[in-house]
């Protein structure tokens, strides 16, 4: 397995990051948009 350079840990970051925020920005719609 070969080292992963800056640029290949940079993206793998930002996917992730992006990831993490669609699933909280969903969950918090859906938590918001629910009946109390």
């Amino acid at each position: 397995m070969k080292d992963l350079s800056s640029e290949d840990l940079l993206k793998l970051c930002r996917t992730n990051a992006s990831i993490f925020l669609s699933l909280a920005s969903e969950a918090f719609e859906g938590h918001r948009n629910s009946p109390p």
